[in-house]
């Protein structure tokens, strides 16, 4: 199964355009086959944050990532939640659980991710 994993590891830095290979080295090999049993051994509720605020926009390959996340861990059993600013919050609300945090300054986000 560790050949498997680092088979997969291979294959997503392999493909990456963001430099997450010059991270490798401090993770211990099997991060993913670590990630897999996290995920399947940890049912229940799970809180994705997804389409951070980018420019005036919003984040536009997070969403779809996390919205194929969300579908295999509900199918696995939890209760996934995306938590999101608007309009990302809008777009996935009618689709998906989520719990919308207003765009504000970090004092002012405190008392709304505490309430949460």
């Amino acid at each position: 199964m560790n050949t498997f994993s680092k088979s997969i590891e291979d294959t997503i830095l392999q493909h990456g355009s963001r430099g997450m290979e010059r991270i490798r080295s401090a993770l211990a090999e099997g991060y993913c086959l670590r990630a897999a049993d996290i995920v399947l051994t940890n049912r229940g509720r799970v809180v994705m944050g997804t389409g951070f605020p980018v420019i005036g926009s919003f984040e536009t390959d997070g969403p779809l990532g996390a919205i194929a996340l969300y579908q295999v861990l509900e199918t696995l059993g939890s209760q996934p939640v995306f938590v999101c600013a608007p309009p990302i919050s809008r777009v996935l609300g009618p689709l998906y659980r989520t719990h919308e945090v207003p765009i504000l300054g970090w004092r002012e986000s405190v008392p709304v991710m505490a309430a949460a």
